[in-house]
Parts: C-alpha cells; structure tokens; sequence
C-alpha cells in the first residue's frame, strides 16, 4: 500500500522529468542534493490511539535523523545540500517550497537527488482524468498528507502525484531517488499497542494494482529513476519500538538505514533491497516487502565520487578533552562505545587514527565523550570518527521483560522472585508466557517457541533463562563494522560436498548427521577469527566453534574466500524446533565463554558475577536459522 502511493507517484514523475528540455553542463563538480522529509505530529489529527487514518504517528522524526546521517557517506551532506522538513515545517505550502529548494539546487544534469518521505499517505479523487487516461478504469490520485491537512480525501488539501510531477520537471537531473515509508489503507487501525499502520485512507485494491502496474512502465521510460518503498501494493507498512532504547522507526526505514550503513562502496540497488528484504521478514511483526523499481543493478545513488569505506560521525572539540559526536541514541550510539578519530577529509579510514574518544554521556541525536590516553593529540573541527569498539553485544543485557497473556496470569507469582525478569504489559515485550490447549505453559521468543527442559517439567525458570540467552545473543549486533565481508554458513548432510551461495534458513532432520560450513570474503592478507555458538531455543546455548578445551587459546586465523568444515557429524536430536546460531568473525577472537558464563542461572538469585572481558575489536555478527524436523 505505501508502495503504490510512491509507485504512482514516481512513475508519473519519470515521464515529466523525462520530457524536460536538455541543459548544458556548467563546469562546476555534481551537487547531491536530499529533501528529508517526516511528519509524525498532524495539525488536525488526534494522538494514538485515534480513529482510523487520524492519528499521530511516533516514528517519522526518528526516522529523518537515521537517514540524514546515513546518506552523509555517499556525499549528502551539510544544511547547504541537506533540508529537513519535521512536522509543521512540513505543510502543503512547506513541502511546495522543498521541492523548489531541490530544483533551485540541483540545477546540473550530473547533479544526484535524494527524496524520502516518512508519514500518511493517502488517495484521492482524480479531477483531471488524467490517470483514466493511462489506466482506464483508475479515478485516484496517489498523494503525500502533508502536516496541515485534515481531509485525507480532499486532493486540494494533499500533495498529489501530479504536482509532485511538475515540481521534478524542473530539476535539472533525472538521476533522482525517492524513498516513501507510507501506506495508505482504510481498513487497518491506528494505536495497535506497540505496532502502528502507517495508513489513512482507502482505496479499490484493483485500481490500486492496476495504477502500480501503469506506474512500472512509465518509471521504466526513465532509468535513471529509482523508487524504493516500505511495502508491496496489497501490504500496509508499520512502525514500532527498536533496539535497546526501544526508539519508534518506521521497520522499513530501520532495516534501510542499517543496510546503508553497512553497505560496501559499490554497493548497488538489488543488494540494498536484498538486505533490507531479510531485515523485514525477519520481523513477524511487520508483515511487509519491500519494493525496488528502476535499474536494479546500477550502483547505488550513482554516485561518480569516491564514497567513504564507512559511515561517519563528526566530531567537535569541546573543553578539557571533551567532545560532541552528532549521533545518539536514535542511531544507535551506546555509552562506553569507543571511536577512532580521523581528519575530516578521510575517505579509507585506514591505518593510524589521529587518536580514540570514548563515549560516556548519550542523547537522543548526539554523544559526548572524553579523548583517551595521556597528552592525546588536539582533535581538529569536523573531524570524522568510525567506531572501533563497542560493548560487549552492542548493549549490556541485564533484564528480560516478559509479558503474560490473560489465560496464563497465575505464572505471575511464580516468576516475580526471578531477578532477571521484569514483568512488562508490552505485547512486544522480549518474551511471552501464554497457555497452550493442553494447558502447559508456553514461553515464546523472537516469534519462536523455547523448548521445555526436560528435567525440570514445566518449570518457567528454566525456560525463560533460556529466553534471556537468546535476547543476549540477539544483542549481538555490529552494524557500523570496520569490516569489508561477507559471511556465509551452511549445514549439509554429512560427507557431502558444499554447493555456493548462503542459505538464510537451513532444514535439517532428528537422527541425521550433518557438517557445518563457514566461508567468509574478505580481501586476502585479512587476518580473522571466527566464533559459533547456538543461542538457546531447543537446547542450552552452545559453542560451536572454537574449541573451548583451552581457554583463553586463539584458533589459527581463518582461511578467506574458500568454503571451511568447522564442525562435522553434529546429530540433530530431539526436539523439533528452530534454533539460532550466533556467527561473529573479527580481528580478535569473540568471547562466547563469557556470555554463557554472566547468563542468569535458576540456582541462583540474579546474574553470575564473572568478570566481563574487553570489547571485542572490528567484528561483524550473522545470524543463521535452523529448522529441525522429526
């Protein structure tokens, strides 16, 4: 549904922009220019819970501010190239004026353009009969709500696709990307708990499929354009809580901008949407699929410069050894995170830093912290810093909420002795205790059920500590890698050989005997370690690899680009199920022990008290499913 209010949109657009006259190329180096636009507080709409189509929405703004730092590394960069439009600066009149800023900036056709939009989208009735002259049958207008409208109907009140069309015909590029996390759709409810439809108003789903199906054409006339959006055109695109500060994003926007942060220097279209479409189906909660239209194989923004191996903050030197960074924790910035300072030019990010900052204080869209080690050296303005080392798993895991369903509230009693757990009202809260029709207790956990311990019956304790593992192990994430590499796992029946290409899910059988497979492309002279454990849904977490015999003891670096046997003849057993394995590959071996170690254990009150080891130096995480069938 967000889909095909873009698809509609930027398909009208193409043809516009394609029929503008050429323009010479004055002599000067291309803009890359980006309009930001997100609309969380309406003028006329009440806050969530509302009616339908009429609320609010908590994400738009967070999901801006992750976009404008993640665009900064392919060249979209300050306020002279960068406008944001929040709220009320984005009216009718206000997103009018955007779009001439962009026209009065982009003026060269080498010039790259960026435009994402955050919030309602709507239809209205078509007055020109345009679309019906396209599309017979079609009597909508695909269109943006901006801040101030309060009929989602009215098209006087809305952005529509055909003034969004003219405003493109006057860039001076057609190298344009538009982004749009919305959805139009009547039928869905706003103020769902911890989940939230991006929707307003409805529309007939055939005139919808068959405006989508006009829009492809025209866009391809038009390769130079590329429209990226939240959902296909039968699906409704949400927003909810992320991460450890549990910050609202639209899961679209979250999964893209992740994937924007991590992707290589060359990365092109098809392989951004590839990621962000494994990000999001990964999420039960957000049933929706990406779309991609355009040339699918061309490089990303088309961006002619020299794009920074990885993302960037800016640094400003304060006071007595202090410093701002411009993220937070909207983009995920974690106290006792440390950063490697280079100067502001620094494209590589390679070799000696200019020195180590470590952040103590975190805010919402900036961090302060304290250069490391004595006499460190003066940190020049504007000078870019990458992070070096987070803490252990990207945050320290100390609770787990739990939530109970109604038909299981006697549980409530029996777990709130257990200092691990808070009990949360949350329906999205980190696990979920209900009751099955046999009237056993059930503990699910990232959309998946933990197994019972067979010798504790149905005790909860158990279960729920297994729980905590699995978010534990989750929270080991490292999105802003110094890394260039790709990871790939595969399990196959036991002495057989290993085909090419990564399985995101591997099935395997109880009784059968298989070989587990690790290949990771890195460019050769990298010198690497790998650690595998399972993280606990059918069995008590488990390291796979190294061998812990000898603690402490590093394994030889792994070999590169080539496909390695790291464990073989593991016998599935019972029980069926799905399990999670953790793979980490970095500079220094992971320290799986220790996590295992500091997991709260039934026998005792709270967490063990075991030593937590230094932060793990430039690694990157893959998680790999594992279905287990009788």
């Amino acid at each position: 549904m967000r889909r095909l209010l873009a698809t509609a949109l930027l398909g009208l657009l193409s043809t516009a922009v394609a029929q503008s006259p050429p323009r010479a190329q004055p002599p000067r180096p291309p803009r890359y220019v980006a309009l930001l636009i997100g609309i969380a507080d309406y003028k006329n709409f009440a806050p969530p819970p509302g009616e339908p189509g009429h609320t609010d929405l908590h994400g738009p703004g967070n999901d801006v501010e992750r976009m404008r730092l993640s665009l900064r590394r392919f060249g979209f960069a300050g306020d002279s190239n960068v406008r944001v439009l929040r709220d009320s600066a984005a009216s009718r009149r206000g997103i009018a004026a955007g779009f001439r800023w962009l026209a009065e900036r982009a003026t060269d056709s080498g010039d790259v353009v960026v435009i994402f939009y955050s919030g309602h989208g709507s239809r209205a009735r078509d007055l020109n009969g345009d679309e019906a002259r396209t599309t017979p049958g079609d009597t909508t207008d695909e269109a943006l709500v901006p801040w101030d409208a309060s009929n989602t109907s009215d098209p006087q009140q809305l952005v529509i696709d055909d003034q969004i069309g003219q405003w493109l015909a006057q860039l001076g590029t057609k190298n344009v990307t538009m982004i749009v996390d919305a959805c139009f759709s009547g039928t869905m409810t706003r103020g769902l708990g911890s989940i939230v439809a991006k929707g307003t108003f409805g529309g007939d789903a055939e005139a919808g499929r068959r405006s989508a199906d006009r829009s492809q054409r025209q866009l391809l006339d038009n390769p130079a354009h590329t429209l990226i959006t939240a959902a296909s055109p039968g699906e409704t695109a949400y927003e909810m809580p992320f991460g450890p500060d549990q910050h609202w994003f639209g899961a679209f926007t979250y999964e893209l901008t992740r994937a924007l942060d991590a992707a290589g220097s060359t990365a092109r279209y098809d392989e951004i949407i590839d990621e962000v479409t494994r990000g999001v189906r990964d999420n039960p909660e957000a049933p929706q699929t990406p779309q991609l239209e355009g040339d699918r194989t061309a490089m990303l923004f088309r961006v002619a410069a020299t794009v920074p191996s990885r993302t960037f903050v800016l640094v400003t030197p304060l006071d007595d050894n202090r410093v701002r960074i411009d993220a937070g924790a909207v983009h995920g910035v974690r106290s006792r995170a440390v950063y490697d300072v280079f100067g502001p030019s620094e494209t590589r990010f390679e070799g000696a830093s200019r020195g180590q900052i470590m952040i103590d204080s975190v805010g919402e869209t900036a961090a302060w912290g304290q250069t490391l080690g004595a006499g460190a050296p003066a940190i020049p303005p504007q000078a870019r810093a990458v992070l070096s080392r987070l803490p252990r798993g990207a945050e320290r895991v100390e609770t787990l909420r739990v939530y109970v369903a109604a038909g299981a509230s006697a549980a409530r009693s029996s777990i709130a002795s257990l200092h691990f757990v808070l009990l949360s009202d949350s329906v999205h809260a980190d696990a979920r205790i209900s009751v099955s029709r046999g009237g056993d207790y059930v503990v699910t956990v990232a959309g998946a059920t933990v197994a019972p311990v067979a010798e504790d019956g149905g005790a909860l304790c158990p279960r729920l500590s297994r729980a905590f593992a699995i978010k534990a192990f989750d929270a080991i994430d490292n999105p802003a890698a110094p890394l260039s590499l790709e990871l790939e796992s595969r399990f196959v029946e036991s002495g057989s050989p290993v085909a090419d290409g990564a399985a995101d899910v591997d099935t395997i059988r109880i009784g059968h005997s298989y070989d587990l497979y690790v290949r990771v492309g890195a460019r050769e002279g990298e010198q690497l370690y790998l650690a595998v454990a399972s993280q606990g849904f059918t069995g008590p977490p488990t390291i796979l690899f190294p061998d812990t015999e000898q603690p402490g003891s590093h394994q030889p670096f792994l070999p590169l680009n080539q496909w390695r046997r790291i464990a073989n003849g593991i016998t599935a057993a019972e029980p069926a199920g799905m399990e999670l394995l953790k793979l980490v590959v970095g500079k220094d071996q992971y320290d799986f022990q220790t996590l295992i170690q500091t997991l709260p254990a039934c026998e005792t009150v709270g967490l063990r008290a075991v030593p937590e080891p230094p932060p793990p130096i430039s690694w990157r995480a893959r998680t790999h499913r594992v279905v287990i069938l009788r």
